[in-house]
């Protein structure tokens, strides 16, 4: 029996027109290892209709917010999870403590094994955050000409800039987009309450070279990535 997700997900499919755009804006897809050659192979010729609208944070804000995001989720739950969660929560005791963690982690792996990195749950915060690993796997299936990347900030800072993007969405992947929810005003923005230090408050100066050292470089070799073309 389909659960009743499954039944909405299936109703909302079997709707769905030829002639209409469907997206599906599950973040977590990118992080799924295997999910690139398995949409190829589901699509096969038609997998050059796809297209991908990538958002990036700062990599470093992104790796500070997404470690609340658990960290709160472990707090709360620490005393009805098991001595296994327990643990886990030595490292998540403070973004300090993880960053720390992640330091001396990292180089404990072959160089060129950051498949081994991709799986170690521990570092998921981190290995999501590594962009021109993360997004490599997709890149490497796809053409780059499918994927629109541009900085979250930016999307985020006016709504003349979110109908700029649609519009780039529009023009890049010929997509039916209609623009009336974000000119009237329905999509508007707003900051969430931040229930968590900001991130220069939240990082010694002893581990602010941490930053430099995995994603500054790492920001140069994605556009170094990124330039390559379709070959």
């Amino acid at each position: 029996k389909a659960p009743d997700r499954s039944k909405w997900q299936l109703r909302y499919l079997m709707g769905c027109q030829a002639t209409n755009t469907l997206a599906d804006m599950t973040p977590a897809n990118i992080r799924l290892v295997g999910l690139p050659q398995l949409l190829q192979g589901l699509y096969g010729s038609h997998g050059r209709d796809l297209g991908f609208v990538l958002m990036l944070r700062d990599p470093m804000s992104r790796m500070h917010s997404a470690f609340y995001q658990k960290h709160f989720t472990f707090k709360n739950n620490v005393a009805t999870r098991g001595a296994k969660l327990i643990d886990v929560a030595k490292y998540m005791s403070s973004f300090a403590a993880y960053v720390a963690f992640v330091k001396d982690a990292v180089p404990s792996y072959a160089d060129a094994n950051w498949t081994a990195v991709s799986l170690d749950y521990r570092l998921d915060d981190f290995y999501r955050s590594i962009y021109s690993r993360s997004l490599r796997p997709w890149l490497d299936e796809f053409k780059r000409s499918q994927f629109l990347i541009v900085p979250m900030k930016r999307v985020f800072k006016s709504t003349a800039n979110r109908i700029e993007l649609l519009e780039k969405i529009r023009d890049q992947f010929d997509a039916q987009l209609d623009a009336s929810p974000i000119q009237s005003g329905c999509a508007e923005l707003k900051n969430k309450h931040r229930d968590h230090p900001a991130l220069e408050q939240d990082l010694p100066a002893s581990l602010k070279a941490f930053n430099t050292l995995y994603f500054q470089r790492d920001v140069r070799k994605l556009s170094v990535l990124l330039s390559r073309g379709d070959g």
